[in-house]
């Protein structure tokens, strides 16, 4: 899943892109919210943006073998 796909959630997603930028990464985030606000799919494009060989500026490739 890329960051792209998913709807709102964009201070979330700007502040996890800034984590990996500034390589200050934790070891474990926490997701927390009601229902249906997308912590899974963050997590999911987190996981992938993290695993990614060619990643960009602002997400993941969906392309490399990491990504599929």
């Amino acid at each position: 899943m890329l960051f792209k796909e998913i709807i709102g959630q964009e201070e979330v997603k700007q502040k996890l892109l800034k984590l990996v930028r500034d390589d200050r990464t934790p070891h474990a985030l926490m997701l927390f919210g009601p229902s249906g606000t997308g912590k899974l799919p963050l997590a999911i494009a987190m996981t992938q943006y993290l695993a990614c060989g060619d990643r960009q500026e602002t997400d993941s490739c969906g392309r490399c073998p990491s990504c599929q």
